[in-house]
């Protein structure tokens, strides 16, 4: 079960599509028994706050994933936790590629899901499990990998 939730008022967010891509990409890498994820659309100064409260860095990021593991005492969900994406940082960067918006909101999200899951892209041996679990989850819903370096050649994203 994934649950979207947004801090802000008047935002385009394509709920829809992250549902479907979450719960696809879920149902893909997920654990064999029913799970909820919590995922919330912020800005920039949203997500910087989390940065700092939760991670002690400072400034925005574009993803941020914070797993659980619980069960949840209403639901009796399994809980794998909270992804939070900040709309700011996807829209600057789909512009900066010239992507639309829509899929590198969607790479956030499936970045976010894939940590809660363990997967880590932070240690090189590992990271190319990690990218191919992306691709997988995207490409099942017709969005490219032409986020895998961006112009500069940075890896993206940095969750």
């Amino acid at each position: 079960m994934i649950r979207i939730h947004r801090q802000l008022t008047g935002a385009r967010v394509p709920r829809s599509l992250l549902a479907e891509v979450l719960e696809d990409a879920l149902n893909q890498e997920g654990p064999d028994r029913a799970a909820a994820v919590d995922l919330l659309v912020t800005d920039d100064r949203g997500i910087a706050r989390f940065n700092r409260r939760h991670t002690g860095r400072r400034g925005a990021t574009d993803v941020l994933a914070f797993p659980d593991g619980e069960p949840e005492a209403e639901s009796g969900l399994l809980h794998l936790g909270d992804v939070i994406i900040s709309l700011q940082t996807a829209r600057r960067e789909a512009a900066r590629r010239g992507c639309p918006m829509r899929e590198e909101l969607a790479l956030y999200a499936v970045h976010g899901l894939l940590h809660l899951l363990g997967y880590d892209d932070h240690i090189d041996s590992r990271r190319a499990a990690m990218r191919a679990a992306e691709h997988r989850a995207l490409a099942r819903h017709g969005i490219r990998p032409h986020w895998d370096k961006d112009p500069r050649g940075e890896r993206r994203p940095r969750a």
